[in-house]
């Protein structure tokens, strides 16, 4: 009687590698549910105690969470929105690259950073504890220069990633500078105490002062004050919009339109700090409770979020919300909507990349099989 063929050690072992290759081949393919992309779908980014979390504001949903040093106490974004620079009080700056969502290299400073903002053009400008001049920091060349000094020590700054300016305040303090490209320096005092700044998409300072209560808009050129509102309440924070000023006093929203004051919003708890989506068509609030995001047509939506109080502590995108297209006489098309894939949890590669990698483990695999046929013959 004939006996069956059998399989050769090295048969069997050619076919073992084959498959293990074959798995690891389907595996980095994209296939396995455990693989996730990172592809900086969110809108806003926020401060928390442990680090910066990514927030699609349409859904109300934390979408990934970058863990830091220290808790972040100022964020600001590059013009792009590739880079997001945090900083959570140290003599240093931390880059996290948006794609990746890590944390480079860590950017010295010449002291504590207290505010960070970046407007357009490559440098960050940096406020620091104590220090009446401000540090524009060149983050590709990783050098710092400094500011001719201003009145004060500033914690509060502004700027539009559009405009090449720099607005400085110091908060419970009658001044504020102005520092243009050309690190020009042009400082007023205003007859109230500065709790709050902003720099519109059109490049308009805009300030919030108690003692008098009231939000203003000034002159870029020389800081003259263009338009000055008065308000029911002290200002806590101040965000401008695409057609209007909104102030925050305690729980209540102000909407200001250079003529008056009118009450916009009640929130549920007091608001920390304020922010305008890059089209200008939502605001996003930082209370105790979390994150609000309302649309100028009123839609809102909740974010449950532990956030890092202050100003500085959130950090839009610099393309238009999630909730865009609502402002009044402004709809967003379709081309200026985040990419098709921002979607909610792991993102995974496309269809053509997957296929690719599962006909090239099959093609492994059945080579594999063939040969390990051959020689298993051989040793029979």
């Amino acid at each position: 009687m004939r006996r069956p063929p059998t399989r050769s050690p090295r048969g069997l072992f050619s076919l073992a590698i084959a498959g293990w290759l074959a798995l690891a081949l389907w595996v980095g393919s994209g296939l396995a549910p455990e693989r996730s992309w990172a592809n900086g779908v969110g809108d806003l980014y926020v401060a928390t105690p442990t680090g910066v979390a990514e927030v699609l504001v349409a859904t109300g949903e934390v979408l990934a969470r970058v863990p830091l040093r220290a808790a972040p106490r100022a964020l600001a974004f590059d013009p792009g929105g590739a880079v997001l620079y945090a900083t959570g009080g140290a003599e240093t700056v931390e880059p996290i690259d948006i794609e990746s969502l890590e944390a480079t290299a860590a950017l010295p400073l010449p002291g504590r950073a207290t505010a960070l903002a970046h407007p357009s053009g490559g440098a960050l400008v940096v406020a620091l504890a104590g220090d009446r001049r401000l540090a524009i920091v060149d983050p590709t060349r990783g050098t710092t220069t400094r500011s001719a000094a201003l009145p004060g020590p500033a914690d509060l700054l502004a700027a539009d990633r559009r405009r090449e300016v720099v607005l400085a305040a110091e908060s419970g303090k009658p001044w504020l500078a102005l520092l243009d490209r050309d690190a020009r320096l042009v400082s007023t005092t205003l007859d109230g105490r500065v709790t709050a700044i902003a720099v519109s998409a059109a490049g308009d300072p805009i300030v919030a002062t108690r003692a008098p209560a009231t939000v203003r808009r000034l002159a870029a050129r020389d800081l003259d004050v263009v338009w000055s509102v008065a308000l029911p309440a002290a200002p806590d924070a101040v965000a401008a919009l695409a057609d209007g000023v909104v102030a925050a006093a305690g729980r209540s929203l102000f909407w200001v339109d250079g003529a008056a004051a009118k009450p916009w919003r009640t929130l549920a708890s007091p608001v920390t700090a304020l922010a305008a989506s890059d089209d200008g068509g939502v605001l996003y609030a930082a209370t105790e409770a979390g994150l609000e995001a309302i649309a100028v047509d009123g839609r809102a939506v909740h974010v449950a979020v532990d956030l890092v109080s202050g100003p500085g502590s959130l950090a839009p995108v610099p393309r238009p919300a999630s909730l865009a297209g609502s402002g009044p006489g402004s709809s967003v098309g379709a081309g200026d909507r985040p990419p098709s894939t921002s979607t909610i949890g792991p993102a995974v590669r496309p269809e053509p990349a997957i296929g690719v990698g599962l006909a090239a483990a099959l093609v492994v695999l059945f080579a594999a099989v063939a040969v390990a046929r051959r020689v298993g013959g051989a040793g029979s």
